[in-house]
């Protein structure tokens, strides 16, 4: 539609990938009222982890879950830890923001929602998903994979999924699920699309790493950082890394900038590269 004389001309649509958003639902209304967003014109590609330490983990999903035609994400690992939660899988205090989903009205509803996200994004320059991928996986490989467990965690294989990837996380990585019914690399794949930070000399998971790149321990190196990785057809973006922060190269974006931590919550606009952010709304201050 061309606009007539006297009316404004409407910008063309966008596509705004944001990271991690964990329940900062106040700093996440206030950096799309800066980028301008239209939800009838723009597209929002988010990078997991909408739940988690922040207050209102329930809103941003409602929003996440009203907005569908205009709002794609991957889960990250606090939707895992959310699904474990719910399912009663794991003995870790609740979180009153998760306690507030699981009790909600529509807490059903939405953990059904949640289960039937998917792990990866491809399109056709590149790919989203939470936290990253290891180098022998190639992005066709990856789609796989990911369709798989998200095919386990939508039917009854969700809680031998979920249970073989919290075992997994406790036993070091090894790529051994300890069940037998479960294909390894599946539960190798929801574990690394969810938690990978850094890989070791032989390109396999090191488990338990949060801090920064001037942190890393002798032997391991960033996942992205591994010269024969097979995914760099496309460019990756991902979050879950927030001592990494905004990190926009050719071929990886990391968007986890700390906002619950009290940093920022950014978008960069994927037509030009144009990055936008929001500092933490204090409302959204993480409860512990």
């Amino acid at each position: 539609m061309i606009a007539g004389p006297g009316e404004p001309k409407l910008p063309p649509m966008a596509t705004y990938a944001i990271g991690d958003i964990h329940g900062c639902w106040h700093t996440l209304q206030g950096l799309l009222q800066r980028i301008g967003f239209a939800p009838s014109r723009d597209r929002l590609l988010l990078t997991g982890d909408l739940v988690g330490r922040g207050r209102f983990g329930r809103e941003v999903l409602r929003w996440a879950r009203q907005g569908e035609d205009h709002i794609e994400w991957v889960l990250g690992n606090h939707e895992i830890h959310l699904l474990a939660d719910g399912l009663r899988l794991q003995d870790v205090k609740r979180r009153e923001s998760i306690r507030a989903i699981l009790d909600a009205p529509d807490g059903a509803e939405l953990l059904e929602w949640v289960r039937r996200r998917p792990l990866l994004l491809v399109h056709e320059h590149f790919a989203l998903v939470h936290a990253g991928l290891l180098p022998q996986w190639s992005i066709s490989e990856a789609q796989e994979l990911a369709a798989r467990c998200q095919r386990r965690l939508q039917g009854d294989g969700a809680r031998a999924l979920l249970e073989a990837s919290w075992r997994l996380g406790r036993r070091a990585g090894s790529a051994d699920p300890a069940d037998d019914s479960l294909p390894p690399e599946e539960v190798l794949f929801l574990h690394g699309a969810t938690l990978l930070r850094l890989i070791d000399q032989r390109g396999e998971m090191v488990e338990g790493f949060v801090k920064g790149k001037d942190e890393i321990p002798p032997g391991a190196l960033p996942w992205f950082e591994a010269a024969d990785a097979r995914w760099r057809s496309h460019r990756v973006i991902f979050g879950h890394w927030a001592m990494l922060g905004l990190m926009l190269r050719d071929d990886v974006w990391c968007l986890d900038s700390a906002c619950v931590w009290g940093g920022q919550l950014t978008a960069v606009r994927l037509d030009d590269g144009r990055v936008f952010q929001e500092m933490q709304h204090r409302q959204d201050a993480p409860e512990d």
